[in-house]
């Protein structure tokens, strides 16, 4: 779906900053989200892992505007994800968005704060509410400067602390919903999601472990280390191959998988496809 059709007001523009990043780099089309979204594929790790990084390589861009324009670089303590930073990979010094987490004592997540150096204008924080039995039910996304809402996720229908539905709504400058969709959730993992629109949903699978295997017709393949975390994946869809090559560094200094293009890998699924 174009782009332009969800960013309908000046206070989304800053959904349009960050998805631009989101939509070109990342696995899936994300709409106007910004850079941490649940509509895009995330890889499971190992409690053990401190950093991952990665890049994506779509070897069907021109050879002079390939994909790997933006490193995106994770860092996580006590199994827990505490910042998600994108960088230029021409200048590695140049950070592009910063995530930020903040849990409790109990590793519940209760404030994220996003910072965009470039447009320090679009810098939001996400607050986090529980009720009496510790099960979110509410996120709310704000200007971090304006305090303008651009986003609330509400979760609802819970079967189990896993088990849920999560409805997000994003607001234009008249603090009217701009675009609502739902998500359905299955032992903490996606398996619907509905744009509320008239579109079809989108369906996910996984395999024995969580692992995304498809989102609709599209299909996810992994390279796995000896700790059971991904170096390399490949997306298909309709011909076509999307390659994330990964780099993990664990708490005890071991680092596995490359940045490199592994010409093996692409070579192997080139040859499927």
């Amino acid at each position: 779906m174009p782009l332009q059709k969800y960013c309908l007001s000046s206070k989304l523009n800053y959904f349009k900053v960050l998805s631009v990043l989101a939509v070109i780099f990342h696995f899936e089309n994300t709409y106007c989200q910004s850079i941490i979204t649940e509509d895009r594929m995330y890889l499971k790790v190992t409690p053990d892992v401190i950093k991952l990084e990665q890049d994506i390589y779509h070897p069907n861009f021109p050879e002079k505007a390939t994909a790997h324009f933006i490193r995106w670089v994770y860092s996580y303590s006590n199994g827990l994800l505490i910042a998600e930073r994108a960088f230029l990979i021409s200048d590695l010094t140049r950070l592009s968005i910063e995530k930020l987490f903040e849990y409790d004592s109990n590793g519940k997540i209760i404030k994220d704060n996003t910072y965009n150096p470039s447009f320090p204008e679009f810098n939001t924080y996400t607050a986090y509410e529980y009720n009496a039995k510790g099960m979110l039910i509410k996120a709310t996304e704000v200007n971090t400067t304006t305090k303008e809402l651009y986003r609330v996720d509400t979760y609802l229908k819970y079967k189990n602390q896993t088990s849920f539905e999560k409805m997000s709504r994003f607001f234009g400058d008249d603090n009217k919903t701009a675009v609502k969709y739902t998500s359905v959730y299955k032992n903490g993992l996606k398996h619907t999601f509905f744009y509320n629109n008239g579109f079809p949903p989108v369906l996910y699978k996984y395999d024995s472990v969580g692992n995304l295997v498809s989102r609709n017709t599209r299909k996810y393949f992994y390279k796995m280390d000896e700790r059971g975390n991904a170096i390399a994946t490949v997306q298909l869809e309709r011909g076509m191959a999307i390659y994330n090559f990964i780099r993990i560094t664990y708490t005890d200094g071991t680092v596995t998988g490359s940045l490199d293009q592994d010409k093996n890998f692409i070579h192997e699924w080139d040859n499927r496809n």
